[in-house]
């Protein structure tokens, strides 16, 4: 097991003081872990290639291995952070499914989700759906 942190351990930070990924890499190393995950709070689809590819190099320099996070399946969006997954080798992207104006079914989520998947195994990426608590562990549908 490695240590590590988020985005969302210095929720504050990062949204209300406007402290980005430099910071968070910064911090990791204060800390000595290296782990890194960037959520949805900090969108990496913001940032420029410049200073993805800037952070790659950081993190691979650093020994900090970086998890991709997001919200939202519709759009691409699950596509758009595979390719932010492949270029900061992150093996996981971890997704919340609901967004304020949003909020899928089950049924409708596997519907969005089940194509995009061949992509996620061809590029050995693990898609980690986050539930939040809305769906019971008891399968409703299917």
């Amino acid at each position: 097991m490695k240590l590590g942190i988020s985005s969302y351990t210095y929720t504050w930070a990062v949204e209300a003081r406007g402290l980005g990924v430099k910071w968070l890499v910064d911090k990791a190393v204060e800390l000595g872990v290296h782990v890194l995950q960037i959520a949805d709070n900090l969108p990496l689809e913001n940032l420029s290639d410049s200073e993805i590819n800037s952070l790659a190099k950081s993190a691979d320099d650093l020994n900090i291995s970086i998890e991709v996070g997001t919200r939202g399946i519709l759009n691409d969006n699950l596509l758009t952070y595979l390719g932010i997954a492949e270029r900061l080798k992150s093996t996981i992207v971890r997704v919340v499914v609901d967004t304020p104006e949003h909020h899928p079914s089950m049924d409708e989520i596997i519907e969005i989700i089940k194509p995009q998947m061949t992509e996620f195994e061809r590029a050995k990426i693990s898609l980690a759906i986050e539930n939040h608590d809305r769906f019971t562990t008891k399968s409703q549908s299917r």
